[in-house]
């Protein structure tokens, strides 16, 4: 048998040690750390890696190209002791380089807003969501649609989030990244990545991003089924990999991106399963730095196929499929389909230099990346245009029938000299005839001397007014300041208003809006909402309505109250939802079984489900039959026994425990 072996000297110096002057970015839960490279001596074998220390306990390590590090784990609040050494390829370590820092409080919020999350605040149109409390830009181009067997969907395309840069002091961040789609882009359903405290510990939390690219923080830990409290009902089981939500719908997370990838670490779903069974099943490529081969499929986040129940069947069946060339990073080229449904693209990319927004930085001199500049369908071009600079800012994207939508963006300083981009104005040019007539929308932060935007202390967003063209002239947004307690509530939306123009007495629309946290988990929802029309006229009008919704998201009760009152209820809806283990184990969550309404002190039941009888009792029997269990628990519903012995579905299971015939209804 033969061994491979390399000759050469044995490497006994350590590389140079990592000087002390470390930038620093600092978040309540999220600290990065940018270092200078060093070398190792003359005659060495060159650094292998950079270790990071929390506390004297090794927390991760980088390459030898990567010099930035962020540790995601830390609590609010909390000192630490940071340490940083570079190890060679014969084990040699650098002396420790070595900082303190205490993380702020759990009011210092991150600015940086990705993807459209369930409690922001949008505007746009056509594809485009501009956060109105960050400025972040997001931009989704469909590509596919894959169906289930009941017509349920999972849509699948290309999503942009525009904030991809931060500076803070002197040091620039790059926030944004590659993975095959562009600088800025992604195409996925969604992702769960996990991040630990130590190499020891285990996992300290995960982070699931949805197909827009919205994060939400995966922190409340039961038992191994991980939950969060930012307005999001999904649980992921880190026992099984398996990410569940609340209507019963679960996807099995069996691609693990790795080798050289940007995002290795990260689950993407392979199965996506409803609650009738239906699939769809999803297939990966290889990561960079793995063989090419079937062995190593699903090891990144490229998507390769999609299989739904339209597929024609047969191994490697496939009903859609995404092409990739390219070295050394693989760029999505084309789609296509075995169904003739026309969802079909050819996707081009080029190659520029990599710059931030914020001026030349030596860190980022000679560096290119990639940028995705049309997609061809059969509708049309969908062409797209970045900034000048290098920093892959989206600035205009004409669709296929010709229009265009343009932006600008403007540098935003938040309290410690903390910088990031946001929309400054977006244009509209909805004539292909004509593109140069273009309608105006500005966008403004009007905190003085844009200092307090957003700090350390907490968030304090101020109003966002929004100038058009069109009536109404100005929108303005709200966010709860700093200083609100309880401290969850900061940055969410209080207050949302329309005026025919900037310096207006009169209000057209005016929103307000409370927020409340679900007594079980703490996750948020609006709790009560006063709309006003016509405000400061002889004509103003108020509705105010309010519910509560359970821990789940459901809500439980909704009250109306007549125009210009608080405190009579009109109509009060209260709802109830199926809360059987049999049904909560499989996490179908979102049952309703009644609704009653009450209005004029008399409650009328407007709404009364029943599901199968080991569910709930009291269920009238159906005539002929009798209702009973599904002997493998999936929730089927009971059928009927007809004159024949059938009930009038095609695809049946006889139950011999109770002699009756249950269905798929």
């Amino acid at each position: 048998m033969w061994w491979p072996f390399q000759i050469g000297h044995r490497d006994s110096v350590a590389p140079a040690q990592i000087s002390s002057n470390i930038s620093r970015s600092v978040y309540s839960t999220s600290l990065s750390f940018k270092w200078q490279p060093v070398t190792d001596d003359t005659n060495g074998t060159g650094v292998f890696r950079y270790e990071v220390y929390r506390n004297a306990s090794l927390l991760g390590y980088t390459d030898s190209g990567t010099t930035v590090f962020t540790d995601k784990t830390a609590v609010p609040g909390t000192a630490y002791t940071y340490s940083f050494d570079a190890v060679d390829w014969h084990g040699n370590a650098s002396t420790l380089t070595t900082i303190s820092l205490t993380s702020p409080p759990n009011t210092a919020v991150d600015p940086r807003h990705q993807g459209v999350s369930g409690t922001g605040a949008y505007w746009g149109g056509g594809g485009e969501q501009i956060d109105m409390q960050s400025g972040n830009l997001n931009f989704s181009v469909p590509l596919v649609t894959a169906q289930g067997r009941t017509g349920w969907k999972v849509p699948v395309g290309l999503s942009y989030n525009s904030q991809n840069w931060r500076q803070e002091g002197s040091a620039t961040w790059r926030l944004g990244g590659d993975t095959g789609f562009g600088f800025g882009w992604r195409m996925a359903i969604g992702s769960v990545t996990p991040y630990y405290a130590n190499w020891a510990a285990g996992v300290d939390h995960y982070r699931f991003t949805n197909g827009s690219g919205a994060e939400y923080r995966l922190d409340q830990n039961s038992g191994g089924v991980w939950s969060s409290l930012q307005g999001l009902y999904v649980w992921f089981d880190a026992n099984t990999n398996i990410l569940y939500f609340k209507d019963g719908t679960f996807w099995v997370m069996g691609a693990l991106s790795g080798g050289l990838e940007d995002d290795a670490g990260t689950l993407y779903p392979t199965v996506i399963e409803d609650v009738s069974r239906n699939q769809v099943m999803v297939r990966y490529a290889s990561a960079v730095g793995l063989p090419a081969t079937n062995a190593y499929l699903n090891t990144c986040s490229r998507i390769q196929a999609i299989e739904d129940a339209r597929a024609p069947g047969g191994a490697g069946s496939a009903t859609y499929t995404m092409t990739y060339s390219g070295y050394p990073l693989p760029h999505l080229t084309g789609v296509s389909n075995t169904i003739s449904s026309g969802e079909t693209a050819t996707v081009s990319n080029t190659t520029g230099a990599m710059n931030p927004p914020f001026g030349t930085d030596a860190d980022y001199t000679g560096l290119t990346t990639s940028r995705l500049t049309s997609i061809y369908t059969p509708a049309g071009w969908y062409q797209f245009a970045y900034d000048t600079a290098g920093a892959s800012e989206l600035t205009r994207v004409t669709f296929p029938t010709g229009g265009q939508l343009k932006w600008d963006y403007q540098n935003f300083q938040y309290a410690g000299s903390r910088t990031l981009r946001e929309v400054s104005a977006r244009y509209v040019a909805a004539n292909p005839a004509s593109l140069s007539t273009l309608w105006t929308y500005s966008v403004t932060h009007p905190d003085a001397s844009n200092a307090v935007a957003l700090h350390t202390a907490g968030s304090v967003t101020g109003a966002t007014p929004l100038d058009g063209v069109s009536a109404p002239g100005v929108k303005t947004w709200s966010f709860l300041p700093a200083g609100t307690t309880p401290a969850w509530k900061i940055g969410l939306i209080s207050d949302f208003t329309q005026k025919a123009y900037a310096n207006s007495s009169t209000a057209l629309a005016h929103d307000v809006y409370s927020w409340a946290a679900a007594t079980s988990n703490g996750n948020p929802y609006i709790a009560a909402k006063t709309s006003i029309v016509d405000e400061g006229t002889a004509n103003q009008l108020s509705l105010y309505s309010t519910q509560v919704a359970d821990a789940n998201g459901n809500v439980t009760q909704a009250v109306t109250y007549p125009f210009n009152n608080t405190s009579t209820p009109l109509r009060t809806y209260n709802s109830v939802y199926l809360g059987t283990s049999a049904y909560t184990l499989k996490y179908i969550l979102n049952r309703v079984l009644s609704v009653t309404m009450t209005t004029g002190g008399t409650t009328k039941t407007l709404v009364q489900n029943y599901y199968d009888g080991r569910v709930t009792s009291g269920q009238p029997a159906y005539p002929g039959g009798t209702v009973c269990s599904a002997r493998d628990g999936s929730g089927w519903q009971l059928v009927p026994t007809g004159p024949n012995g059938v009930g009038p579905e095609a695809q049946f299971d006889v139950n011999p425990g109770c002699g009756g015939t249950i269905a798929r209804w």
